[in-house]
């Protein structure tokens, strides 16, 4: 009777086991998510967009998915999930605030000196308002990298 451990099966297991690595390594995104009910969802999730999940070859709602399921999947795809509406109106507001001076520098209205004062002052308040806020990691990047793109 043959072995089991024969030359042909190590090699086909080595070769099973580095293909399964590299899946797992190719496929991040590759998940088992659960939703409200307690039921699974299992495929890769490929994008999110407009509130909508596409894992494998079908489409499912966020809302169907518990908050920490969809921070898992935003933190899969290296998204940020939407800022709180607090913060995003505060954005727009020292946005404008930042528009403003800029303006006012542009026109002569205003020297140098007190135009990077001010500058310092608007950009400390967002750091601030950001660290007030507890942000899950791609979140926070994607609210600091809103400034820089001032």
């Amino acid at each position: 009777m043959p072995s089991i451990f024969t030359k042909r099966v190590l090699a086909a297991c080595t070769a099973c086991v580095l293909s399964n690595s590299a899946f797992a390594q190719s496929s991040q995104s590759a998940g088992v998510f659960t939703n409200h009910a307690g039921h699974v969802v299992s495929g890769t999730l490929s994008s999110i967009s407009n509130g909508v999940a596409t894992i494998g070859k079908r489409r499912y709602p966020l809302s169907i998915f518990p908050d920490r399921e969809q921070a898992r999947m935003y933190g899969l795809l290296n998204m940020a999930r939407t800022l709180p509406p607090e913060l995003m109106s505060l954005f727009k507001s020292l946005r404008e605030r930042h528009l403003r001076n800029e303006a006012l520098l542009k026109s002569g209205v205003k020297d140098r000196e007190k135009a990077q004062s001010r500058r310092r002052y608007l950009h400390r308040m967002w750091l601030r308002a950001v660290d007030e806020y507890d942000l899950d990691p791609p979140a926070r990047r994607y609210a600091l990298s809103l400034w820089s793109e001032l």
